[in-house]
């Protein structure tokens, strides 16, 4: 117990010098830092929140809990940024062992339950996935199988059919409690292999 206790807080150290080393990396790069050619401007970004209105507007007459007056769509979610380098790192560490080439990121919408975070029910969030190329299909997310190297593809199969308004699937449900990490963010998989625990990585930050 007490070097369990232990290796848990040199961890902690370990991790939080990282992301001070990031930090002054950062400070160190920030002159030669060019920028990215999809920032956007301030009155795009005004536009792009503002044409959500409509529709936010929509949400909170149709999803409010029965019992609740009054309900607040998520129009922002925050991400912690040494996470989401931590999250880089770590995707980019897999696939070099895995030996597969990642082509960027896949965000999901998805919404909390009250079995997931009570809190938040009804709440719109996100999870990340990393992404590569299948075939001819261009930037398919994905996570690995137990194995830490077979790559499986968030697809119709696997229940992630993003032209579809059903991906519930009861007979999967008896699958959930072998792979929670990874079905506790998302639908079940159809697939026999079980799949690993660190695949899937939200960032669950605060809905506002």
């Amino acid at each position: 117990m007490i070097a369990s206790k232990n290796t848990e807080e040199l961890k902690k150290i370990i991790n939080q010098q990282k992301r001070e080393i990031e930090s002054l990396m950062c400070k160190l790069n920030s002159h030669d830092v060019n920028q990215p050619e999809n920032i956007i401007s301030f009155e795009t970004a005004q536009q792009l929140f503002a044409n959500y209105d409509e529709r936010a507007k929509i949400i909170a007459e149709n999803v409010a809990p029965k019992g609740t007056k009054k309900f607040h769509p998520t129009r922002s979610i925050f991400v912690e940024l040494n996470n989401l380098k931590l999250y880089l790192s770590y995707i980019e560490a897999k696939a070099a062992a895995a030996g597969i080439t990642p082509t960027g990121l896949r965000f999901y919408l998805s919404v909390y339950d009250e079995e997931i975070k009570e809190e938040y029910a009804d709440k719109t969030t996100f999870f990340i996935m990393p992404a590569a190329n299948r075939d001819k299909e261009m930037n398919i997310g994905y996570t690995f199988a137990e194995d830490g190297k077979t790559p499986v593809f968030l697809d119709a199969e696997t229940g992630f059919n993003e032209k579809s308004f059903c991906n519930k699937n009861p007979n999967l449900a008896k699958e959930h409690s072998k792979n929670h990490a990874f079905q506790l963010r998302s639908a079940a998989s159809e697939r026999n292999s079980k799949l690993d625990q660190q695949g899937i990585n939200v960032f669950g930050g605060s809905p506002k």
